[in-house]
């Protein structure tokens, strides 16, 4: 199998596209025919190939260079420009931008990527992709390649789509299940203001709104339910570790944003030019020894 080849995995209704090339993004996901996740028009076509080059990054690459080709992926945390413990992306040319290998694939059903070796983090990153009838499971690993030890979490991200219908009801959005009744933090606010409303002693709804960003959820219990106009509802699971650290003090975090066709202040380069919304579930942050992983299993399960 090509690095360039798209891997088609299938279990009744649900069927996921995932494309080594591009990072090891799985770039669609469907179920009963509804796509769920959010692409880039302007650099994926439907086939899930690229629609132009991708780029050979430089080190000190900025937002401006970050070729965004949407889908699920997998990064470390946490994310942040301030130091060697930091994560400086994206954009990034090997665990971001970077060829992922096929390391393991049974056809139809299972595949194991391996990214590239990262100097900066010290980390290989690999994405065990599976499939069932009801949904897939993403088992996240960030293993230390290096000599030294390292401090890191392993981070899935997620983007989904959402449209003006979505905006429109009220039942739609994404819904967080807590320990408590403390509200979300508020990470980011470049435009409007994203809120979290309480719908019960164990669950905040944030609803789908035109606005630009980030809620980071201290008291995430692990479980997340998506829920868009029309469509079945999808849900995440993932174990969180209550006595664990987390980037941010957040196992759980959402980024929302809408077409706004400007650049956001305080992330320069970076351009809000379409609705979407990133479900971004974290394993704890740790000290990784040298040979040693961290790792972070998510379920992603469609509910009818």
């Amino acid at each position: 199998m090509t690095a360039t080849a798209v891997v088609w995995l299938e279990a009744g209704p649900v069927r996921a596209g995932i494309v080594p090339r591009l990072g090891g993004r799985i770039l669609s996901l469907t179920y009963e025919g509804h796509e769920y996740l959010w692409r880039n028009p302007d650099l994926v076509g439907d086939d899930l190939r690229p629609l132009v080059d991708p780029v050979a990054l430089p080190r000190d690459a900025g937002f401006d260079q970050w070729q965004n080709w949407g889908g699920d992926k997998t990064w470390p945390g946490p994310q942040g420009w301030s130091g060697p413990g930091e994560w400086p992306g994206p954009p990034d040319a090997v665990l971001d931008a970077g060829t992922y290998e096929v390391a393991e694939h049974e056809p139809g059903r299972r595949v194991v990527l391996e990214s590239g070796y990262d100097e900066r983090s010290g980390l290989r990153i690999s994405r065990d992709i599976a499939v069932a009838s009801d949904g897939l499971v993403v088992t996240s690993t960030l293993t230390n390649c290096s000599q030294h030890t390292v401090r890191w979490a392993a981070w899935e991200v997620m983007q989904l789509a959402f449209d003006e219908d979505d905006v429109d009801d009220a039942k739609a959005g994404v819904f967080v299940d807590v320990h408590d009744n403390r509200a979300p933090r508020v990470l980011f606010s470049p435009l409007g203001t994203m809120r979290g409303h309480q719908v019960n002693d164990e669950t905040i709804c944030v609803p789908f709104a035109d606005v630009v960003g980030k809620l980071g959820f201290e008291n995430a219990r692990g479980d997340v339910r998506f829920r868009r106009s029309g469509f079945p509802e999808m849900s995440l699971h993932f174990t969180v570790d209550g006595g664990a650290n987390y980037p941010d003090g957040c196992p759980f975090q959402v980024w929302m944003q809408t077409d706004a066709d400007t650049s956001l202040p305080g992330l320069e380069g970076l351009d809000a030019t379409a609705r979407l919304v990133e479900l971004e579930p974290m394993s704890a942050l740790m000290n990784i020894e040298p040979g040693r992983n961290v790792f972070l299993q998510c379920g992603w399960t469609f509910v009818t």
